[in-house]
């Protein structure tokens, strides 16, 4: 309890190198914890780290818990254009969208992403092509009319 107090409190500080220092120990004796790599991932980013070293922590994270993606969709994305991978970030972005047309949660509701997740899907919708951009038009007028 009180690392997970201390490490709330440095992330809310802006203390990212000492949460960073926390996280890389915690996840040196527990690799596969999802929680861990998604709040490195957010710390890196916040840090401002090569996006080399961001996109390695994106992708441990959603390869643990593919829906993690409903979230950390603007740290891939970005860290991925950053060294101008555009194939890579396309395939993320593809990826998402079909994320958020396939999974639905127990009632039937297409589950629901963050709005900073939606606002980079949509800042970088031009990145589609053919049936993904549609799809993804869908998506956006759907969220729309439920929000």
């Amino acid at each position: 309890e009180f690392r997970r107090v201390l490490f709330r409190s440095l992330v809310e500080r802006g203390e990212y190198a000492a949460s960073i220092g926390l996280l890389e120990r915690a996840l040196e004796r527990c690799p596969l914890n999802v929680a861990g790599w998604r709040l490195m991932t957010q710390a890196l980013a916040n840090a401002k780290a090569a996006p080399a070293t961001i996109r390695e922590a994106f992708y441990r994270t959603v390869n643990l818990y593919p829906a993690e993606l409903l979230a950390l969709l603007p740290y891939g994305l970005e860290a991925e254009l950053a060294d101008g991978r555009r194939d890579q970030a396309v395939a993320i972005l593809r990826k998402w969208v079909l994320l958020r047309a396939r999974v639905h949660d127990v009632a039937g509701k297409p589950l629901a992403a963050p709005d900073a997740a939606v606002a980079a899907a949509k800042q970088h919708r031009s990145l589609l092509t053919d049936w993904t951009a549609a799809l993804f038009d869908r998506i956006v007028a759907a969220d729309e009319r439920v929000g």
